[in-house]
């Protein structure tokens, strides 16, 4: 799983991401294959990694050539 997250998100889910960050690294058998990225500094909720964009940008692109 991968969780992105602004560290200043606007209805303060960053806060239970800590949490689930927390309790995820407890899980040993087996491991939680989770991985978890922050916005930084200050992006809000809706924040996302750069590549997202252009991932859904490319995603788009192919549907309107269909």
């Amino acid at each position: 799983m991968h969780v992105y997250v602004g560290d200043m998100d606007n209805h303060y889910l960053n806060l239970a991401v800590y949490l689930m960050e927390q309790e995820a690294s407890k899980l040993k058998n087996p491991e939680a294959n989770f991985t978890f990225e922050y916005g930084r500094p200050m992006k809000p909720h809706g924040w996302r990694r750069p590549h997202f964009l252009l991932r859904g940008l490319r995603f788009r692109r192919k549907l309107t050539d269909h």
